[in-house]
């Protein structure tokens, strides 16, 4: 098995029980092959949305996506960073190939391993976390990323219940 299949097995151990009656999707896991991100629903001229990248964890609430989580095995502030912008942007996603429209904005929660060096990479992570909501602009009608935050593996149950009860979604924080 994989490192990142690992990682991924031990995010979705910590997140089913609390999240049991919601649609999980995980990257290579129960047959889902691909979770697929897409940039428009429609394009100028008959063109088609664009991929734009992939997603590790896709949850759903009914129907429509709001919460997705990324694994990232390497802590590089290149590689937390990258999926903000492309989750913002995404209109689509389709897993397996069937689509799903993203209606309202969602979360994501990006989640590294824990790091050696202990509380001074905790620290880098929360300054970076800031400085990207500093800079990007989620209020803006083009952003379909309601919040986001940055933790160690570790900080995963309670980081991701502050996501939750910070975004109107107390009801599922309850669990964590």
């Amino acid at each position: 098995m994989s490192e990142i299949s690992k990682y991924l097995d031990k995010i979705y151990r910590d997140i089913a029980g609390p999240l049991k009656d919601q649609n999980i999707y995980v990257q290579n896991r129960e047959g889902i092959k691909s979770i697929r991100l897409y940039d428009e629903s429609d394009l100028h001229d008959g063109e088609r949305s664009h991929w734009v990248g992939t997603s590790h964890i896709m949850i759903f609430d009914d129907e429509e996506p709001f919460l997705a989580i990324e694994a990232k095995t390497v802590a590089t502030p290149k590689e937390i960073a990258g999926p903000v912008p492309l989750y913002a942007l995404t209109r689509i996603v389709k897993i397996n190939g069937k689509p799903y429209d993203v209606e309202s904005p969602f979360l994501l929660l990006i989640t590294v391993p824990d790091q050696p060096r202990e509380g001074q990479k905790s620290e880098q992570l929360s300054d970076l976390e800031n400085k990207l909501k500093d800079i990007l602009d989620l209020e803006s009608k083009y952003s379909n990323l309601k919040d986001f935050a940055i933790c160690e593996i570790s900080d995963l149950k309670k980081t991701l219940k502050e996501l939750l009860e910070n975004n109107g979604y107390g009801n599922y924080a309850d669990d964590f």
